[in-house]
């Protein structure tokens, strides 16, 4: 009775380790999504940018629920990007994960010139 048991329970195992397998997102998912969040963010400058599809959406940049949005995903992407495995990205890859970094960072404050001063008090 028991070696049934523990064989669906190694197999259920081994399914459950390809399902955290399939977690890891690719570098070209993640820049993808950025970029989709960026043009949401931005109808604007996704519309001058040659993506149409928010020609009918107004962003509402003063708005409590904009910016928790803003902080958000800014926190969300850099929480991504912290968790990924940089080895094996190419050069350009991992110089332009930096700079989504970079303006993650920078659009959460934490690179801002107030900031740096107050990490040097």
């Amino acid at each position: 009775m028991k070696q049934p048991l523990i064989f669906i329970f190694l197999i259920l195992l081994a399914f459950g380790y390809k399902e955290k397998a399939a977690e890891v997102i690719s570098i070209d998912t993640i820049f993808e999504t950025y970029y989709k969040f960026k043009d949401r963010i931005n109808p604007i400058e996704a519309t001058k940018g040659g993506n149409y599809e928010y020609n009918d959406f107004i962003a509402n940049y003063i708005s409590d629920a904009y910016q928790e949005d803003l902080k958000e995903n800014y926190t969300h992407f850099l929480n991504v990007l912290a968790e990924l495995d940089t080895t094996a990205l190419s050069e350009a890859d991992l110089l332009s994960m930096k700079v989504m970094k970079w303006d993650c960072e920078v659009k959460l404050g934490k690179n801002s010139a107030k900031s740096i001063l107050m990490e040097v008090r």
